[in-house]
């Protein structure tokens, strides 16, 4: 479960979100303060209306243990999980029906991977 109030108190905005797991484990809660429409992330405006922060995919990943391979996003919006794949080392294939937001995520995956990493996780 996404905790989006991070401490702050219950607005018009959903107070959290659910995700279903199959995997024979306890539930986790991730907090970060997320405010609907108005929501950014380090300074970014927020391109997707079901955006989600690229904080709360990297943390997905690693509850899931996914330390290599290929991530496959068939619904890849704005493109976070693709951003927080490529800051975790990993590769990322993106489907996006949406021609606008297909383009969307291009350009910011394009921004995100056109310097490289200066450091990447390894597992040892």
């Amino acid at each position: 479960m996404w905790d989006k109030r991070d401490g702050i108190p219950s607005n018009d905005q959903a107070d959290c979100e659910l995700a279903w797991t199959s995997r024979d484990q306890v539930p986790r809660l991730m907090t970060r303060y997320w405010n609907g429409g108005t929501a950014k992330e380090r300074g970014e405006a927020r391109l997707h209306s079901n955006q989600k922060p690229v904080g709360l995919m990297g943390w997905c990943l690693q509850q899931c243990g996914v330390t290599d391979g290929l991530v496959i996003d068939p619904f890849m919006g704005s493109g976070s999980l693709g951003v927080a794949c490529h800051r975790a080392g990993l590769r990322y294939l993106g489907v996006e029906i949406d021609k606008e937001h297909y383009a969307t995520a291009r350009a910011r995956l394009t921004r995100e991977t056109a310097q490289g990493l200066l450091m990447h996780n390894i597992n040892c």
